[in-house]
């Protein structure tokens, strides 16, 4: 039998047969798994139990680990354990499937808005201190500045996909910097996984249609509290101390203030410099001393005010897309670019919290010289009814354009002498997602192509 079997074992009935010499990794994505992948898969209801039936059909998986009974039978082996079992038996396999080293780091970062900047910031200081990183989240893997993944789906991988990531990095990475979802916290997707150190950009609305109040997202994202090492802190930065102040984490610590002259653009930004901040304070307690810096070293995120100028015209892309991000990249591209007129052009995702699109579509109109509302990711709602929610009460200085390669370029053909334009929202997402397909969309390259055939 092999360790696997023996381990499994040990939550079975002892007349239950199970073989596992076939497995070779571990997941919890049943739809991408390999036949040498043990999967586990959670079904809450009798919808879902259809659901899996359905996504099985397209599995190639040979062996299922699952919190119940199927009302059907099937072809692939299905070993039954309790779910309040998962923790324990997910993270003694993984032991044994994905050891980690007693050297690895892990530094967490959480809050709404600012996690993916921080994580690349903390990482390219590490980097210049002649420290090894790695960067799980949003934008994927990131190994020592190479991009070794960019196709990452969730901000905070599950814990098995955490411990294999972990696991094939550590001989290359001594710090692993993860951004914390409030939806992984509730989640509790670390299982004994401790971090190092931690940092609280923010906490505005989102995710809503998870949480349900901001109270209930608020107790989420203070699970970050049970998931610090002894002695170590949650750090926030100075400008959030009406945050620090009501937070009830007993290892929290407000940041010190720095100081630093002729910042590079991106740190010009208001947001970018409370996320400098924050970043520079972990990494100097993370090197124990004063970190060195060198600003032509910094490898700033895709879709994070990634910028271009073109003649006296600056064109910005960011994935801002809660009411808070939209609302401080507006504002700070206004007050660090004096005299340039600013258009917005945006949207909003369908099938996600329906109750921001007004507030953003007010920022927007209230902040910019001109908003061009467009399409996101609509999903499966209608482009048109998402558009409604956001325009609903609306006065002037925008325009609807639905097609949003047609919205950027509206946006181009308005852009005189002196003009920012920002395309927000999808930042360094390369596709558009309608009625459950994905089609090739790159905010970035689309401007560049566009203003190529507008010349």
């Amino acid at each position: 039998m092999s360790n696997l079997s023996k381990t499994i074992k040990k939550y079975l009935n002892e007349s239950t047969e199970i073989s596992l010499n076939h497995i070779k990794d571990l997941s919890t994505d049943l739809q991408c798994a390999q036949p040498s992948d043990l999967v586990f898969y959670n079904i809450t209801t009798d919808k879902a139990e259809n659901l899996f039936y359905e996504r099985l059909e397209k599995s190639e998986v040979k062996t299922l680990i699952l919190n119940r009974a199927l009302k059907k039978n099937i072809d692939q082996e299905v070993i039954v354990i309790d779910k309040d079992q998962w923790k324990e038996l997910q993270t003694e396999l993984c032991d044994k499937v994905y050891p980690k080293s007693d050297k690895t780091k892990i530094v967490g970062i959480t809050g709404t808005n600012g996690k993916t900047s921080c994580s690349y910031i903390i990482s390219s200081i590490l980097r210049m201190n002649e420290k090894t990183t790695c960067v799980i989240g949003t934008n994927g893997i990131l190994v020592n500045d190479k991009e070794e993944n960019s196709t990452s789906i969730n901000t905070s991988p599950s814990y098995i996909g955490l411990r294999k990531i972990i696991h094939d990095y550590q001989d290359e990475a001594e710090f692993f910097i993860i951004e914390v979802s409030s939806h992984a916290l509730y989640q509790d997707r670390y299982h004994e996984l401790m971090f190092e150190v931690c940092g609280w950009t923010n906490l505005t609305q989102d995710h809503l249609d998870y949480h349900g109040s901001m109270e209930e997202y608020q107790k989420a994202k203070e699970l970050i509290g049970q998931k610090i090492k002894k002695n170590s802190y949650c750090f926030f930065p100075t400008d959030q101390s009406e945050l620090f102040s009501k937070i009830t984490l007993n290892n929290k610590k407000i940041c010190t203030p720095i100081d630093i002259k002729n910042l590079p653009p991106f740190f010009q930004l208001e947001h970018n410099k409370s996320n400098f901040e924050l970043s520079f304070n972990i990494a100097k307690y993370l090197l124990a001393k004063e970190p060195k810096l060198n600003f032509e070293e910094f490898n700033y995120p895709k879709g994070r005010f990634e910028c271009f100028e073109k003649g006296s015209n600056l064109y910005v892309v960011d994935y801002a897309h809660t009411p808070d991000a939209l609302e401080n990249i507006l504002r700070s591209i206004k007050k660090s670019f004096h005299g340039k007129k600013l258009i917005s052009v945006f949207g909003c995702g369908g099938d996600r919290d329906n109750k921001k699109r007004p507030m953003m579509g007010e920022i927007s109109t209230r902040i910019a010289d001109y908003s061009i509302i467009t399409s996101d990711n609509p999903r499966t709602e209608e482009p048109e009814k998402i558009i409604a929610d956001i325009t609903k009460g609306l006065g002037g200085n925008f325009k609807i354009v639905v097609d949003r390669k047609e919205a950027i370029k509206e946006a181009l053909l308005m852009a005189r002498e002196n003009t920012i334009v920002i395309v927000a929202g999808k930042g360094h997402e390369t596709y558009q997602e309608i009625n459950n397909q994905r089609h090739d969309f790159d905010d970035l390259k689309t401007i560049k192509e566009l203003l190529n055939e507008l010349d």
